[in-house]
């Protein structure tokens, strides 16, 4: 499996250990922002010479999850000390979007980090995220979160779907599913109707064809 940032490139071995190229400072090297010298470069190549079994990209960083589902991060994205610890129990699932991660915990909770303003700081939603959520979908610039009820919350840039404050109340329930373009979202609802939000010359304006998205089985999209 090869993965790759904007710059760079990273294989996983048959064997789970991992070779990078490419731009130093974006996954091209064993580097992070903070990280230390020489010896916190050393320490982050042991934890990737072997037993990962995914790797995911944002544009300027990898995220490599390892057989016992810890996670080791490199390139120029930021880990807070807490979200690293967090990471450290396990996690059950990645979602990277370009320049954030969102990463859903073995024990439920779901831990954001990366660019604040781009889906990386996800406090403003935190309380209602621990209602359980089932699933994430990211844009570019910002995520979209299906929680166990059915409702949907969102955060990042609003500009790229992550403010779905105006149609909030036809996302409080029943929602199946959420398909992405690269600055809007849409929802796909249990009862075939759609619900769109975010950038309105991307995607996230279907006023158009409103009365025409009914009976609706699958939504596609480009990104």
């Amino acid at each position: 499996t090869v993965a790759s940032t904007y710059t760079a490139f990273a294989a996983l071995k048959e064997d789970g250990s991992v070779v990078v190229w490419g731009k130093s400072r974006e996954g091209g090297s064993m580097w992070r922002p903070n990280a230390g010298g020489e010896d916190a470069q050393r320490h982050l190549q042991e934890q990737v010479a072997g037993g990962v079994k995914e790797i995911f990209a944002t544009s300027n960083a990898f995220i490599a999850v390892k057989d016992d589902d810890t996670v080791v991060v490199w390139g120029s994205i930021h880990v807070p000390l807490a979200e690293e610890q967090d990471l450290a129990t396990g996690v059950q699932a990645i979602f990277p979007s370009e320049f954030a991660v969102a990463a859903l915990l073995k024990d439920g909770r779901l831990v954001t980090f990366g660019d604040r303003d781009t889906g990386g700081d996800s406090s403003a939603v935190q309380a209602r995220l621990t209602r359980g959520v089932r699933d994430i979908f990211p844009s570019q610039r910002a995520f979209a979160a299906v929680l166990a009820d059915g409702g949907v919350v969102a955060w990042g840039d609003p500009e790229a779907g992550g403010d779905c404050g105006a149609v909030q109340d036809r996302l409080t329930s029943d929602t199946d599913k959420i398909v992405a373009t690269g600055f809007a979202f849409a929802a796909l609802k249990s009862d075939g109707s759609v619900v769109t939000w975010g950038d309105p010359r991307k995607g996230g304006d279907s006023s158009r064809v409103q009365d025409r998205l009914s009976g609706v089985q699958s939504v596609y999209a480009t990104s």
